[in-house]
């Protein structure tokens, strides 16, 4: 990956050569903070549908860059042109849809259940836990009856189904693929419609106050949409369209899903292997380390080594002509001076210069070069005991 730093214009040009969530991942960002960047540069970018109608044919006109909002005309970002959103490759199976619910899933019916104590969001639309499903009255047997063919097919080729959380709270809905979990959703299309004046607007309108009158109000259309939700994604949702059901497009859903787990796994064990490769490196930074300490300490006990046989040596000739000097005046002392005094003197000058002479001590002369690390430290402590008893 490599540092750039993109224009406005350069930005603008992307965004509407490569959909968004493709661009997102070469950029290692999330769709959503790409999204914010543009509208913070005052960047336009595609609206929903926009993909699937050019890929149908339509021409389509994008609309001009307008002005800066500001000074800030580039930004800088990491780009990874390698990168890849998730792809299915699998060519999507047949399914198909039962009409009637007699013989549901079993996660189909308790969804039926939670249905019927749904809360009602503000467009009318029932909503279980938190957007498993989001359906009209008019739609919701319909979603169940795609739900359950989808969930039997995802069963049928190995995968686990659940729903997770408190069936009173924000329950969500995961399909297993092996260790992988993936999220699911479905949930009614909304259509914008211009916003009809009540009374009420009306009359506040005609006094010039605009404040928070909606322009659109959106309302439940009918068309049923099944969402995938992962970000990395090539296309997370299948919505019914005018040339083609939602019930032609289940078998896309269960090879998008096995595509999500499929790269989550490979993901996983990148990032496990890069893990286990952290902590290798780690840990012969370590080795290298305490091999870096022990040599260090090794030269300092050997340097110690040699201080200490210096002052042997120096002791050593110390006892030696200390021992000389004590048989000579012994030598030359007359018969009259020997008295008991001069003895004592001789023999505690002679213990003296024994105390003296490391060759009395012959088992703290030699020592060891090599000594483990548990014995280092202590060595190198005596060493310099007796290396600075020696100097003084």
């Amino acid at each position: 990956m490599a540092e750039e730093t993109v224009t406005r214009e350069q930005l603008y040009e992307q965004v509407w050569t490569t959909p968004l969530l493709r661009l997102a991942v070469q950029y290692g960002v999330s769709n959503v903070a790409l999204g914010k960047t543009c509208r913070r540069l005052n960047i336009p970018t595609p609206g929903r549908g926009y993909w699937a109608r050019l890929a149908a044919g339509e021409k389509l006109k994008r609309p001009p860059l307008p002005k800066a909002k500001g000074n800030e005309g580039w930004i800088r970002m990491v780009r990874d042109p390698e990168a890849k959103t998730t792809e299915p490759r699998e060519k999507p199976p047949t399914i198909e849809v039962a009409s009637s619910l007699a013989t549901a899933h079993e996660l189909v019916s308790r969804i039926a259940t939670l249905l019927v104590k749904a809360r009602v969001n503000e467009h009318e639309q029932l909503v279980v836990g938190g957007g498993v499903l989001t359906v009209t009255g008019a739609t919701h047997k319909r979603a169940l009856l795609l739900l359950d063919a989808l969930f039997k097919e995802l069963q049928k080729r190995g995968h686990r189904l659940e729903l997770r959380g408190a069936e009173g709270g924000q329950v969500v809905l995961e399909v297993s693929v092996g260790e992988e979990r993936v999220r699911l959703s479905m949930s009614e299309c909304l259509d914008r419609r211009d916003h009809v004046l009540t009374p009420t607007e009306q009359a506040r309108v005609a006094k010039g106050d605009n404040y928070r009158i909606p322009k659109y109000d959106y309302v439940p259309g009918g068309r049923l949409r099944i969402d995938v939700h992962d970000e990395r994604l090539a296309r997370g949702s299948w919505a019914d369209t005018a040339k083609q059901r939602l019930e032609r497009k289940l078998g896309h859903v269960v090879v998008s899903v096995e595509a999500v787990a499929e790269e989550r796994k490979r993901r996983r064990a990148e990032e496990e292997q890069k893990r286990l490769e952290e902590e290798l490196r780690r840990q012969r930074e370590a080795e290298e380390r305490a091999r870096a300490k022990r040599q260090q300490r090794l030269a300092e006990y050997r340097e110690l080594l040699t201080k200490d046989l210096r002052r042997m040596a120096i002791e050593w000739e110390k006892s030696r002509r200390i021992q000389e000097f004590l048989d000579a005046y012994e030598v030359a002392m007359p018969e009259e001076r020997r008295t008991d005094v001069s003895r004592r003197w001789l023999e505690s000058s002679r213990r003296y210069a024994s105390q003296l002479d490391p060759l009395g001590r012959l088992e703290q002369v030699a020592r060891d070069l090599e000594l483990p690390d548990e014995s280092l430290a202590k060595a190198i402590a005596e060493l310099k005991g007796a290396v600075g008893a020696g100097t003084g």
